[in-house]
């Protein structure tokens, strides 16, 4: 899976700033990126997100690295390495992660 921000408003309903899977869009994909509709999402290491260092060192031997690769990953895997008993907290911290990847729009002057 890859993440895509949204850069112009969508005919699905996305607005500038969601965060979309690019499965998503399937062909028009490539024609959404070129008409620069949207762009993909680079998202930094875990390690490097504040708060996220033990976690990512628990994750790391696991091939959970960035931010897609947690958002992708089986949540008895994640539950099992990061010692969690229910999915609800797993689905906290994709939350967590959405949030870093999502930019509010700038707010208009009046």
């Amino acid at each position: 899976m890859s993440l895509y921000r949204v850069l112009r408003p969508l005919s699905t309903g996305h607005e500038p700033g969601d965060i979309v899977d690019g499965k998503r869009f399937k062909a028009a994909l490539a024609a959404l990126v070129k008409a620069r509709a949207l762009a993909e999402v680079k998202p930094p290491p875990l390690s490097e997100l504040p708060g996220w260092t033990t976690r990512a060192e628990k994750l790391a031997d696991a091939g959970v690295v960035t931010a897609v690769d947690f958002l992708e990953a089986d949540d008895g895997l994640l539950k099992e390495i990061l010692n969690h008993k229910t999915t609800r907290s797993i689905n906290k911290m994709r939350d967590e992660l959405r949030g870093w990847l999502v930019v509010d729009e700038p707010k208009k002057k009046n």
